[in-house]
């Protein structure tokens, strides 16, 4: 699918999207510059910069959203674990919900988060 959006939908190299000085995006892959080099439309394909090809950036687009959405699913289990006293509790002391949240509510979240956390990123390594 991914493979499918990024080959089969963007322009060729003379026609390449530049959404960012430097950057281009065509059907050949995503160029970026570097600090030595800067990429240059030469013929039919872009010359210097780091180029993604069409099939990493698809693996690695893929790899990301799929993992993101797992990790997100844990932080969210784990904050939803923190009993609702203690936000009460923090909110009685005067604390304001951004200091509650992060002194409060995420260290105790973490003792849930970790272990599927680990997991999760122990699968990341494998599907890579």
């Amino acid at each position: 699918f991914w493979y499918a959006v990024i080959a089969e939908n963007l322009p060729g190299p003379r026609e390449a999207l530049n959404p960012l000085p430097g950057v281009f995006l065509s059907n050949r892959g995503i160029v970026f510059p570097t600090p030595w080099s800067t990429p240059a439309l030469e013929g039919f394909n872009f010359t210097g910069g780091i180029a993604l090809t069409p099939e990493f950036a698809a693996l690695l687009g893929g790899l990301v959203i799929y993992t993101a959405a797992f990790i997100a699913e844990i932080v969210r289990a784990g904050v939803l674990a923190v009993d609702k006293g203690q936000r009460e509790a923090a909110a009685a002391l005067g604390i304001s919900r951004w200091h509650a949240t992060r002194l409060v509510i995420l260290p105790q979240a973490l003792r849930v988060v970790v272990p599927p956390m680990t997991s999760q990123f122990l699968n990341l390594t494998k599907n890579s």
